[in-house]
């Protein structure tokens, strides 16, 4: 079975987008998704230049493109998209240390699509860690434990890890999409993906 390797930002706009279409992919094709959440500023700054910082230097980083794109893309695939900028505070570090304890249980997906939800198709619901910890809650897993889990050290240096690898294997944004070692980078990649993945059946 062809494994897809998924690295996404619970707080990207079209890591939230391409997570309502993989699993169709996937299927289709007879593959294997893993999520992996990936802090991508951290990234960015590893990489040592980001598209968003000092200034923007393209158009399509813009926040009122981003949105727009967003919002077309979203009624594209027929879902809800309420743009989180300048309504929510998110720490992208909480968001993949969230994701990240989740993973350990076995908890990816469920969990990141509960919180991706919570960010983008919700209103007014705050995704600081106490918000955190309520989607775990909601999610069936243990809301002590994964308090506890989220505030040790040991997650932040997954999260670390996780940045490594994913640096390591070409990726330099998410989403990405990692199959045998190739990169797709880009909600408007899935159809090329869809295309590796069929073709390997």
């Amino acid at each position: 079975m062809t494994r897809v390797t998924f690295y996404f930002g619970a707080a990207s706009r079209y890591s939230y987008l391409a997570a309502s279409q993989i699993d169709a992919i996937a299927r289709r094709a007879g593959a294997s998704v893993d999520w992996v959440p990936l802090d991508v500023i951290a990234l960015l700054a590893r990489r040592g230049h980001s598209p968003f910082t000092p200034t923007v230097v393209s158009g399509q980083y813009e926040p009122a493109w981003r949105r727009q794109d967003a919002e077309r893309w979203a009624a594209l695939y027929g879902i809800a998209f309420i743009e989180p900028m300048g309504r929510l505070a998110l720490d992208m570090n909480l968001l993949a240390r969230a994701c990240a304890v989740a993973r350990e249980v076995n908890q990816a997906e469920p969990y990141a699509r509960a919180l991706m939800q919570r960010i983008f198709a919700s209103s007014d619901l705050d995704v600081d860690q106490a918000g955190c910890v309520e989607v775990a809650r909601r999610c069936g897993l243990d809301r002590a434990e994964f308090a506890a889990r989220l505030d040790d050290e040991s997650s932040a240096r997954r999260v670390d890890d996780i940045v490594g690898e994913a640096q390591a294997q070409g990726v330099f944004g998410v989403p990405s999409f990692v199959v045998d070692g190739d990169v797709y980078w880009g909600n408007d990649r899935l159809p090329l993906l869809a295309h590796r993945l069929m073709s390997a059946t």
